[in-house]
Formats: structure tokens, C-alpha cells, sequence
């Protein structure tokens, strides 16, 4: 069996750190052998009393290690 994409989310505390980890995983995507397919970040607020008590952004990354035919 051969692994062939993972998503995966993370909290950022800002968009600036959201960015520097999308930009970095695209830099390490080559040396670690994937590529990245989608990356996004959507800001959230967490609300209490029609208060925000809370905000983060939530990044998303698609890695593809291999394409499905492409399997040796």
C-alpha cells in the first residue's frame, strides 16, 4: 500500500504565521517529497455573548506524495 495525499489543518495564532507555514511547507514539500496541491487559511472567531473571546486561523494543507498511476 502506498500513500498517496494527506490533508491536514493546523491553528495559527495569526495570518502572518498562517502564511510563513503555508510558504515554508511548499519550500520543504521538495526536499521531503510532496507537493502541495492546496493551502489555504480561513480566519475563525469565537464568540461569547455577541462578544468575540477568542480568534485564529485555520490553515489547510494538501500534500501529495504520489499520483495514483504513478506507482512503481
Amino acid at each position: 500500500m502506498v500513500k498517496l495525499s494527506v490533508t491536514e489543518k493546523y491553528r495559527a495564532e495569526t495570518r502572518e504565521e498562517a502564511e510563513d507555514f503555508i510558504r515554508a511547507q511548499r519550500e520543504n514539500g521538495a526536499k521531503d517529497g510532496y507537493d502541495i496541491t492546496e493551502a489555504k487559511y480561513i480566519h475563525k472567531d469565537k464568540k461569547k455573548a455577541g462578544e468575540i473571546i477568542d480568534s485564529c486561523e485555520v490553515v489547510t494543507v494538501t500534500k501529495v506524495y504520489c499520483g495514483m498511476w504513478d506507482v512503481e
